[in-house]
């Protein structure tokens, strides 16, 4: 069921950049050379969103068919986090970013590709949505939890997005 719904919401996303990518082709055939620069950006950007959408739905797919198993590696958080830091620099290469992290290291029994996944785009996602490219890494293990916190310091979602999304 929770499978259905996550496929069912990035099929919903997909939507989204692929109606704005075929309004900015006609508007790239119908205008002249004023706004193109700024269309192709905003064109790649959509594509790019859209490539990101369709891998997660093939490894929601591969998951459910089972032809991926998890694994359970013990895993440095601070390691993980570090070494999605240094990749995300070379993502936004164009963009000089730090990532500050804070708080002391622990160990996670996880999958540890799949949590680097998570972890790296959760951090892009942020990056993304903060203006100036700037959000903050905290781990934090109590005797009942281990997290790793991510803070962007993005405006968030308004009122409206949260219902259209059923947050």
């Amino acid at each position: 069921e929770t499978l259905k719904k996550y496929t069912e919401d990035i099929a919903h996303q997909i939507k989204t950049p692929l109606t704005g990518s075929l309004l900015l082709l006609d508007l790239l055939e119908d205008e002249d050379d004023n706004f193109s620069e700024e269309y192709i950006e905003r064109l790649r950007d959509n594509l790019i969103r859209l490539h990101n959408l369709s891998d997660i739905l093939l490894k929601l797919a591969a998951l459910d068919s089972g032809t991926i198993e998890m694994t359970r590696d013990r895993v440095s958080a601070r390691d993980l986090i570090d070494d999605s830091i240094r990749n995300l620099k070379d993502y936004f290469i164009n963009d000089p970013i730090e990532i500050p992290l804070y708080g002391d290291d622990f160990d996670l029994i996880c999958d540890k590709k799949w949590t680097y996944e998570a972890a790296f785009n959760v951090m892009k996602n942020g990056i993304e949505a903060t203006e100036g490219r700037h959000i903050e890494i905290h781990l934090k293990e109590t005797n009942l939890y281990k997290s790793i916190f991510v803070e962007d310091f993005s405006k968030g979602l308004n009122h409206e997005m949260l219902e259209v999304e059923g947050i």
